[in-house]
């Protein structure tokens, strides 16, 4: 059975996918309220710049001043963001597939 601290650190970790997956819908729900397509990829652009900051900053601060165990940290924080890139990426083909499947 595993430790309580490394479930806190898995969670940790997920926590700050969390705040990943929320930027990014911001930033998606941002850029489709803006004008020109120029606009909008600068939008999304900034806003992907943005959230690597957010997560190097979090993970960033968590390795240096969490008492937690760093390997669950750190595998459930490139865990799951690899899968939700994975699940973003999904969701744009699908879109682009059915975009061009009416035109």
């Amino acid at each position: 059975m595993m430790p309580t601290s490394w479930w806190v650190a898995a969670g940790i970790g997920i926590g700050i996918v969390v705040v990943h997956v929320g930027v990014r819908l911001f930033t998606r729900w941002w850029s489709r309220g803006v004008e020109g397509t120029h606009t909008a990829l600068k939008v999304e652009l900034v806003g992907m710049g943005g959230r690597m900051l957010v997560v190097l900053v979090l993970t960033a601060l968590v390795l240096l001043y969490v008492p937690v165990p760093a390997e669950p940290f750190v595998v459930a924080l490139i865990g799951f963001l690899l899968l939700s890139i994975a699940v973003e990426v999904v969701l744009v083909a699908r879109r682009r597939f059915d975009d061009s499947s009416h035109a």
